[in-house]
């Protein structure tokens, strides 16, 4: 159905379609499922949510390595992992808040739909190291933002089931 959009001239649409797939599919694997079983294995263990969160940023952010396998420069894939890990943690803050999958959902494709977008739709712009670290240090809030729920949140089990802990 996304070719429908192409079809008939609307690219931005098609562009956008593809890009929530691919946030809605990477949330339901990453966050649905890597997360969740991470988070349910380590329940019992003091900050097993936060150590769920942080080992399955990182399997997000390797993942994302691939690109490097694609013909992306290694200091561009090494990036743009780093970046990945960091949304990684946003996002598992904001399943955690919401407890639900789809803010994560629309947060995600959206950002890819914006990242895809700027790459592409603006002459000037071109992938470099420098846009690279200068994004990270921008995500740092959100980072923040991420830990802090999952800080929170892991606080919060440990008062309710003190046992476990």
């Amino acid at each position: 159905w996304a070719s429908d959009f192409t079809h008939n001239g609307n690219v931005p649409s098609a562009i956008a379609a593809n890009m929530m797939g691919t946030g809605l599919a990477e949330e339901i694997v990453y966050r649905g499922l890597i997360f969740t079983c991470f988070v349910s294995a380590w329940a019992s263990k003091k900050n097993g949510l936060i150590l769920g969160g942080v080992v399955y940023a990182i399997i997000f952010g390797l993942s994302h390595l691939v690109w490097v396998f694609l013909g992306k420069d290694l200091a561009q894939g090494i990036l743009q992992s780093l970046g990945a890990f960091s949304s990684g943690i946003l996002y598992a803050g904001v399943l955690v808040q919401t407890r639900s999958i789809w803010p994560a959902v629309l947060i995600h494709g959206l950002t890819n739909t914006l990242v895809y977008l700027s790459i592409t739709s603006i002459p000037e712009y071109h992938e470099s190291t420098h846009h690279g670290i200068t994004d990270l240090i921008q995500g740092i809030p959100l980072v923040v933002f991420g830990c802090a729920v999952l800080w929170k949140f892991s606080k919060q089990v440990k008062k309710d089931h003190p046992a476990e802990m």
